[in-house]
């Protein structure tokens, strides 16, 4: 180890199966540790993992400064889909499930008209123990008893302080932004966040090579994908162990680099078949001869919902020209429905059940929601743009198609 490495204190306890594991943050800059020193603690704690795992998750959360009363909720964030919700009691709340697939991305989160309080957790089936005050979320909560969370724990620590300035930088930005004042001010803060994000990146994929042989490694690979090139990306996927190479961030992953590059303005379209909620087929080269919208969305993306009302408009609108079709990426079949059921579109609205892995999301390039692709009568992508603003889907259709019209 080095000077400035963070300080491990480990403590394990054979007649309860039971391990402890706290991280503390050095004063001095962070560094890394040694590779070898990485993959002894690494070995060492997937071991103790084995030994001590659970039926069920367990998260016992001690947290101060929220009056009793106080809800809570925990989200998985891959599935994007609320598992449970519980009432502060005596500064305590618990939560107790399973996990059939493996480790879990969480947040543990309550929101206010004022603030969002949140934490990150990664675990599988085993106990957690959380502890914080409000003033300490999202960034300086203690997280103990998981050997796949300590592992993640490394990576947070390293990546937290500029995370935490970029929080402050982009609450002085937003508001000028949403009033348009102040420009100059506007694009100096944005820099600043920029190189914030570059560091971030930096560190990240550091974090990943140095730590592919564990949960949040793969985790992280899956998540930065698409922002690394492939021979890297495949060099990386060489080095897996069996026991995680079948884990579904890794074949994520292994369905990117099949997929190949996104495609652009330009390119032909990519034929697909997907299924609504009743199980009705829908093949996408069925509609040449129209122009076809794709909104590639998940059911509680806000965005996504605050488009729904324009993308009404424009089924309404231009119904005898275009096709829309929204293509769902939730990766829980139960959410899906649940936003079909809330929006009840009177378009195709449909899934193949693969979620953010599916192979037409990562072909169209929907890294984010909501994405649009428009493709012409022939089957050319003639426009693609993610995010939504009000008002941005009817200008690029009333340009597309006006001038498509015209003698």
């Amino acid at each position: 180890m080095h000077l400035g490495d963070p300080v491990i204190r480990l403590q394990f306890s054979v007649e309860r199966s039971k391990f402890y594991l706290a991280v503390a943050p050095s004063p001095s800059p962070p560094h890394f540790y040694s590779k070898k020193m990485n993959k002894l603690i690494c070995l060492l704690l997937l071991h103790l993992a084995v030994a001590s795992s659970q039926a069920q998750y367990q998260i016992d959360a001690h947290l101060t400064g929220f009056p009793d009363g106080t809800v809570f909720y925990l989200k998985d964030i891959d599935a994007d889909q609320v598992l449970d919700s519980a009432a502060l009691q005596q500064g305590r709340i618990f939560f107790t499930g399973t996990f059939e697939d493996g480790p879990r991305g969480l947040w543990l989160y309550h929101s206010s008209p004022q603030q969002f309080y949140y934490c990150n957790l990664f675990m599988g089936n085993e106990k957690l123990l959380v502890q914080a005050d409000k003033k300490d979320m999202p960034y300086n909560v203690r997280i103990t008893g998981s050997c796949i969370q300590a592992t993640e724990t490394l990576l947070d620590l390293q990546t937290a302080p500029y995370n935490a300035s970029r929080d402050s930088l982009v609450q002085l930005a937003m508001p000028l932004m949403m009033k348009g004042e102040q420009p100059s001010r506007q694009d100096s803060l944005w820099k600043l966040i920029r190189v914030i994000d570059d560091s971030v990146e930096h560190i990240t994929q550091r974090f990943i090579s140095g730590h592919i042989n564990s949960y949040a490694g793969i985790r992280w690979l899956n998540y930065r994908k698409s922002k690394m090139d492939s021979s890297r990306i495949q060099s990386l996927l060489d080095q897996l162990r069996p026991e995680f190479r079948d884990h579904r961030y890794a074949q994520t992953v292994a369905t990117f680099l099949r997929v190949g590059a996104t495609l652009k303005k330009g390119d032909p379209s990519r034929d697909f078949i997907a299924h609504d909620s009743l199980g009705k087929p829908y093949q996408l080269s069925a509609y040449r001869g129209k122009y076809v919208l794709l909104n590639f969305s998940t059911t509680y993306c806000s965005p996504c919902m605050q488009s729904k009302e324009e993308l009404k408009t424009a089924d309404s609108t231009y119904r005898q020209e275009l096709q829309l079709i929204t293509f769902n990426a939730d990766a829980s079949r139960e959410t899906w429905l649940k936003g079909v059921r809330r929006d009840h579109p009177a378009w195709p609205a449909v899934s193949d059940g693969k979620g953010p892995a599916s192979e037409t999301v990562m072909k169209y390039g929907a890294t984010g929601y909501p994405t649009f692709v428009l493709l012409d009568p022939q089957g050319k992508i003639v426009q693609s743009w993610s995010g939504y603003g009000k008002g941005g889907i009817l200008s690029v259709l009333q340009k597309q198609l006006t001038a498509q019209n015209k003698p």
